[in-house]
């Protein structure tokens, strides 16, 4: 339960008037919670009690984690910045005794020795700055409004931060401990390329100009991460130049990462990361959506396919993928087809024998930006399983009955069957025969860039049953992490002329009945809330907090051994 909680900081002449965002069940029992909490100069990072009769009520602080903050002799107002409490640890924070922790926003900028800057007089109005460092300024702004716009920025922000709360997955609660597993923290994050964003103005032309700088952003998205550290992260929109410089600081934190650049020109990319403590990774596989002459699958968008296992269990292993699919909106076919492609690799890799008549799969996990709502062909294909599209309009996928489909999604000439597998890998476990992945990369036909691998000519039988039957499936059960709210007031990851959810979290299961269960080889514990449409209202992202146009996306998983 959070409580808001109003408390003044005192250093000698300069008084700060904060909200705290607080969790009421932690309360400071040693000295009671009454009083004015100083800052002293002479106490590096430290609070203390006041004897003044002001009402500090259930306070938490313990220290101020800067390195001191210095009053300036001048008259300044009191001013509001924000904590919240998410179970973030930012870096810029006051962590209370129970080490739960509050972001204080970045008023950050160029500094000195002397701490708080200002032009002289009373400090009326302040504004941040982009300078990131583990101190905390304010600077004098120039606009007479920017008190109460910022005011407003922060308090829209944060109270939507503060409501992304871990949420219980109540039909697994009685079966998680049951079994024995491997928990583990997965998060999808679409962190937008730098070069995308600067290659569309037009998309940003209401935000912040200081909250779109790379450097800003970089330091909120890093410092969101560090707040979670997931064990795997799967990341859309990585710009391939920022890779050294910025995303390498992972490694310090425990991380391996892969990343696949789009093809074509394009600057960014899918990736990767995983905890190297925690797992091993086994083998795994880029995925290409450009086909040579392949008309609906003439685009630059690419995914990773990656099998990993926990180094407890190595024996116990999984996948999980990610993407990030075709945005024009007028294209579901171009998306469907992509879809149809990353299923048919995700299949290859997750294949682990046949039984009789049964083939078995590993668990797996398929995370990224899908540019498709939860209405969407892709949507109901994945979560379906099957999909009929022969009487749907050519590119968009709808009812409209203008100029139908008809059967062909992906041309037979790529050995793609319509239950997203490789024919040529068909035939060869029909027959019992194991196959290298170097004997699989000449048997398959789709192409892929980084592989000159000279192709196996094979003759698959052509009937409708493999291929162009106007209804394509796959062979597992999956469902989404998340359950996207209500028709009227749905979650949402990203802004798109109004707040709706493309990003996607995708755990396979089997079906009982019409319901998808966990498998026991992959369950669900909890997911890291999304907000709700109207709890965004007007809501710019990125911002002075959050470092993208879009909402990461998190899960807690239990992989039963």
């Amino acid at each position: 339960m959070f409580k808001h909680t109003r408390c003044i900081f005192v250093l000698n002449n300069f008084c700060l008037n904060l909200t705290l965002v607080k969790n009421y069940s932690s309360m400071l029992n040693n000295g009671g919670a009454t009083g004015v909490w100083q800052i002293h100069s002479n106490i590096r990072g430290g609070l203390r009690r006041s004897t003044s009769v002001e009402t500090l009520n259930s306070a938490e602080l313990c220290r101020y984690q800067t390195d001191g903050l210095h009053y300036c002799q001048s008259n300044m107002v009191n001013y509001e910045p924000y904590f919240y409490n998410t179970g973030v640890n930012y870096y810029n924070y006051l962590p209370d005794f129970n080490n739960q922790v509050y972001q204080l926003p970045q008023y950050n900028m160029s500094h000195n020795q002397q701490g708080i800057f200002y032009n002289g007089g009373q400090m009326n109005n302040c504004v941040q700055s982009n300078y990131c460092q583990r101190r905390n300024y304010i600077k004098r702004s120039n606009s007479a409004d920017s008190i109460t716009r910022n005011h407003n920025v922060h308090s829209k922000v944060l109270n939507v931060l503060s409501q992304r709360v871990w949420e219980q997955v109540a039909e697994n609660q009685s079966n998680q401990a049951s079994h024995t597993g491997v928990v583990f923290r997965l998060m999808s994050y679409n962190v937008l390329a730098q070069d995308l964003l600067e290659g569309h103005p037009y998309l940003y032309k209401y935000h912040n100009p200081g909250s779109l700088k790379w450097r800003t952003r970089w330091s909120n998205l890093f410092q969101e991460i560090c707040s979670t550290l997931p064990d795997i992260m799967c990341l859309q929109e990585v710009q391939e130049s920022h890779l050294s410089e910025y995303y390498s600081k992972f490694e310090g934190l425990g991380y391996k990462g892969l990343f696949k650049k789009r093809t074509g020109f394009r600057t960014d990319g899918c990736a990767i990361y995983y905890q190297t403590k925690k797992f091993n990774l086994v083998e795994y596989e880029t995925v290409e959506f450009f086909q040579p002459n392949v008309d609906v699958l003439n685009r630059d968008n690419v995914a990773i396919v990656a099998k990993f296992n926990p180094r407890s269990h190595p024996k116990k292993e999984f996948i999980v993928a990610t993407t990030h699919l075709l945005y024009n909106i007028k294209r579901q076919d171009v998306r469907l087809a992509q879809t149809q492609l990353l299923l048919t690799e995700i299949e290859r890799l997750s294949f682990v024998k046949k039984v009789g008549d049964i083939d078995e799969y590993l668990p797996i996990i398929i995370t990224g930006d899908f540019n498709s709502t939860v209405d969407s062909a892709v949507y109901r294909f994945i979560t379906e399983g099957v999909f009929k599209y022969t009487h749907l309009s050519a590119r968009c996928l709808d009812d409209s009955n203008r100029n139908c489909h008809g059967n062909i999604l992906i041309p037979s000439k790529l050995e793609v069957t319509d239950k997203c597998q490789h024919a040529a890998l068909i035939q060869q476990r029909n027959k019992n025969q194991l196959v290298s992945r170097l004997d699989e990369a000449c048997l398959i036909k789709l192409h892929n860039s980084e592989k000159c691998v000279k192709k196996v000519n094979t003759e698959v039988v052509q009937n409708p049953e493999l291929f162009c039957s106007g209804t394509i499936s796959h062979l597992f059960t999956f469902k989404s992490v998340y359950n996207h709210g209500s028709l009227n007031n749905q979650e949402a990851t990203t802004y798109h002329d109004k707040w709706l959810t493309v990003d996607f979290i995708f755990y396979s299961g089997k079906k009982v009945g019409r319901k998808q269960k966990d498998d026991h080889g992959l369950q669900l514990i909890s997911r890291y809330r999304l907000p709700r449409q109207n709890e965004l209202g007007n809501m710019k992202i990125p911002n002075n907090i959050l470092g993208s146009d879009h909402l990461c996306l998190m899960a807690i998983f239990k992989l039963v051994v």
